[in-house]
């Protein structure tokens, strides 16, 4: 199993030459590259040399031997960026569709998607689902071209008056499974979020729950964080209340074939000088072969471990 970090809180921190580096030699084998500047339209992703940059990029991680094995789509989070009919048509689903392709040609085998969830999703779940099934089915063809997965993920909604969390798309296993199954393509799977299936308010599942629902034809990715099931920190495995062992314990008995993919934020700070950075990557490191160590101890066959 492939242990992978995702970068996008270092990029304010430092430029990718540095990042790839530090993270090859601290024990990754390899990055989880965020996509979210291409909501921006001026993103060098999103420009007439799109392709040139895309590879430019690609180069530098390649060259510190840390590939970029998976990519995080961007998302608009706002109602008025779907029901504006303009906007959806000239900026929104052109920069979905463009990243797929952006995620293809940096290497990723995997881009994860955020499933439409931009209304209310109680009342709103048949709704949901038909716009979903619309968006998906168009990404098909792209990811086929470019020889990717395209791996949605489970959500969690922010309730606007009451203080917690509520269930929201694919945030429970047999609503995920009918996402996946209705789209019926070895191009869609699932990335299965741990620190989201914490947080709604009223838990009716554990990730490790969920892990075994989907099983090891759905899950091929992962989003790897803790949380102390009250907020979405993002945390690295063993600082919050998450149960890891029945975590890793659950991805082996699918026999899971992805990576171990940190969506671990905020864990490398601005005021650590580079020997800090150094060693707190290490330590992440660490702890995310330790979980892949659990993982295969757990699989059918404990002599085979997913590469």
């Amino acid at each position: 199993m492939k242990l992978s970090i995702n970068v996008g809180s270092l990029q304010v921190l430092f430029d990718s030459e540095k990042i790839a580096r530090l993270c090859h030699e601290a024990g990754f084998d390899g990055a989880d590259y965020g996509l979210d500047c291409m909501c921006n339209a001026e993103s060098p992703f999103m420009g007439e040399n799109y392709v040139e940059y895309t590879k430019k990029v690609r180069k530098i991680f390649d060259d510190a031997g840390l590939p970029i094995l998976q990519a995080h789509a961007p998302y608009f989070a706002r109602a008025r960026e779907y029901e504006n009919e303009e906007f959806y048509t000239t900026r929104v689903l052109p920069t979905y569709k463009r990243a797929v392709e952006v995620a293809g040609l940096l290497g990723a085998k995997t881009v994860v998607y955020h499933p439409y969830h931009y209304a209310r999703y109680s009342g709103n779940e048949e709704r949901m689902f038909r716009e979903n099934m619309e968006f998906f089915k168009q990404l098909i063809p792209i990811a086929e071209e470019y020889d990717i997965q395209i791996a949605i993920e489970n959500m969690y909604w922010g309730h606007p008056v009451k203080a917690g969390y509520v269930i929201d798309v694919c945030g429970r296993s047999e609503e995920f499974i009918r996402y996946i199954d209705t789209l019926n393509s070895d191009r869609i799977v699932g990335c299965v979020d741990i620190g989201h299936v914490a947080l709604p308010l009223v838990a009716e599942e554990e990730s490790w729950d969920m892990i075994r629902a989907l099983g090891g034809n759905r899950v091929k990715a992962l989003h790897v964080h803790d949380n102390c099931y009250k907020t979405d920190a993002h945390g690295l495995p063993y600082t919050g209340d998450i149960n890891w062992n029945e975590v890793t314990k659950a991805l082996g008995e699918i026999d899971y074939q992805g990576d171990m993919t940190y969506e671990v934020n905020g864990f490398i700070r601005k005021n650590m000088d580079d020997e800090v950075v150094k060693l707190a990557l290490k330590y992440m490191a660490d702890i995310g072969k330790h979980l892949c160590k659990l993982v295969d101890q757990n699989r059918p066959n404990k002599n085979c471990s997913a590469e």
